[in-house]
């Protein structure tokens, strides 16, 4: 992606989280899951599109006894200038969600959830059994992130 392309979707990105964010505050319930997911997806987006290093891993293209390979030579603070048989890799903090984790898990499953319309009945509640333990574990992973 260019920096121009890159540009332009970070601008598109901005009005459609202020839009999706009006939208939120004029809703007394606010939006619906799908919107809510489509709104955290966006601010992420915008989260990593806007991300800066905050250090670079410098490689050099070298020969050895197993034959010719990139090895890391040294990590500098601010972007090095590449010369030839050099390569450097941004290395970034892991994002800051803009959004809390939990929301973006799915919500609990149940008999009558639409995506179990089409289940047969002996594979129901193996399949609910599956899909909320599953969700569990996520949850479970998030809290003892933090």
């Amino acid at each position: 992606m260019s920096e121009e392309q890159k540009q332009a979707l970070i601008e598109w990105l901005k009005p459609q989280i202020d839009e999706l964010q009006n939208v939120s505050d004029e809703i007394p319930f606010g939006l619906d899951s799908d919107s809510a997911m489509h709104l955290n997806t966006i601010r992420v987006a915008l989260a990593a599109l806007t991300a800066q290093p905050v250090a670079w891993h410098v490689y050099q293209w070298r020969e050895s006894p197993k034959g010719w390979d990139w090895y890391l030579t040294r990590a500098f603070a601010s972007e090095p200038n590449n010369s030839d048989g050099w390569r450097s890799i941004a290395l970034f903090t892991r994002p800051a969600p803009a959004a809390n984790l939990a929301d973006l898990v799915p919500d609990e499953m149940h008999p009558d959830h639409p995506k179990m319309r089409w289940v047969g009945m002996d594979e129901l509640f193996p399949k609910i059994e599956g899909w909320n333990d599953c969700r569990a574990e996520m949850l479970r992973n998030i809290k003892e992130a933090k």
